[in-house]
């Protein structure tokens, strides 16, 4: 019987423990994931100017360039690090591995090398380009692929197979980064969210690079548990990486003299319900109320209090009122003449 009850004890623990094993598991899944409402910084692979930082909404889309707008509803579910690529107005997701060299465009057969080939007679006038620019906008309107495109581009070019391996190499990368739109799905971080911030929007944050963040926060001694006063005009970006630093224990408070702007605590995917407990917005015109008032109130407190005086006696008062003054004599009268 002991036996057996200990074998069902075992039993028991070994099911709670895949049990447990199983939920983190699935919880890590999850968090892996790209959820509703969840901020992604979409790094662009062949351009990193043109990296954005995107809310995936289901009924969201994401501005790709100047004519086309794409919805971000394909990436709801995906995983962080998986490929995405602007087909027409869609996003696609590709593999990996898959990349683009030259020979996929046609631009060097097997990989052999002209050996007398090179750039001195090229002349950049245009003329060496049969596709004009309004065809080329007419094919992206009707949803070509950025590959398609950039494979008649050099078809249709009268120079490109004179030039050397590097030069081709080079024109590729141009057209890659001017028609071909991929992306990486990251998981914002305060590290890249800076970076991005700094590239993109340097202005937003005063141009703070990653590495000052890094001193303030060193300087500040941030870290779990810690009580840190905040004041940010950087977008909210000081503030984030004070959160994530701290993981979310303890308390940091940001002072305010208006609306906050608070663009990158939100794009960190923050659990709303932690942030809550953790972070506080404090207006400073109440800061600066609350202080005055405590500081007049301890001023009174701690003045002395004046001496009451008694109401003099109505003798004594007669007595100590001034005597009247005695009304001045006449003038004498003028002696007759």
């Amino acid at each position: 019987a002991d036996s057996s009850d200990s074998m069902s004890k075992s039993g028991n623990s070994a099911a709670v423990g895949s049990a447990d094993s199983a939920a983190a598991t699935a919880a890590a899944s999850v968090s892996d994931m790209v959820c509703n409402g969840n901020f992604v910084l979409m790094r662009s692979i062949y351009d990193e100017e043109d990296s954005k930082l995107i809310q995936v909404t289901a009924s969201g889309s994401v501005r790709m360039d100047k004519r086309t707008t794409a919805p971000v509803k394909p990436l709801l579910g995906a995983r962080y690090g998986e490929h995405f690529r602007l087909e027409g107005k869609t996003l696609v997701k590709v593999a990996r591995e898959e990349e683009d060299g030259v020979d996929d465009f046609g631009a060097v057969d097997n990989g052999v090398v002209i050996p007398d080939a090179d750039n001195r007679a090229l002349e950049d006038d245009g003329a060496a380009q049969k596709l004009t620019g309004d065809e080329i906008a007419a094919m992206k309107r009707q949803g070509v692929s950025g590959k398609e495109i950039i494979s008649k581009i050099v078809a249709s070019s009268a120079t490109f197979e004179g030039k050397t391996e590097f030069s081709q190499v080079k024109y590729l990368k141009r057209k890659r980064r001017k028609y071909m739109k991929q992306y990486e799905l990251v998981r914002p971080t305060a590290w890249n969210l800076c970076e991005f911030q700094f590239l993109q929007h340097g202005a937003k944050i005063n141009n703070m690079r990653v590495d000052a963040l890094a001193m303030m926060l060193c300087a500040a001694n941030v870290r779990a548990g810690a009580r840190v006063l905040v004041v940010d005009g950087c977008n909210g970006m000081l503030a984030a990486a004070v959160l994530a630093r701290m993981g979310l224990q303890g308390r940091c408070l940001q002072l305010c003299s208006g609306p906050p702007a608070l663009r990158c605590v939100e794009a960190l995917n923050f659990d709303e319900a932690a942030l809550r407990a953790c972070f506080g917005l404090v207006p400073l015109n109440r800061l600066a109320t609350a202080k005055w008032l405590s500081h007049c109130a301890a001023e009174a407190a701690a003045a002395p209090a004046a001496p009451a005086e008694a109401a003099p006696a109505p003798a004594a008062a007669a007595a100590a009122a001034p005597a009247a003054a005695p009304a001045p004599a006449p003038a004498p009268a003028p002696a007759p003449a």
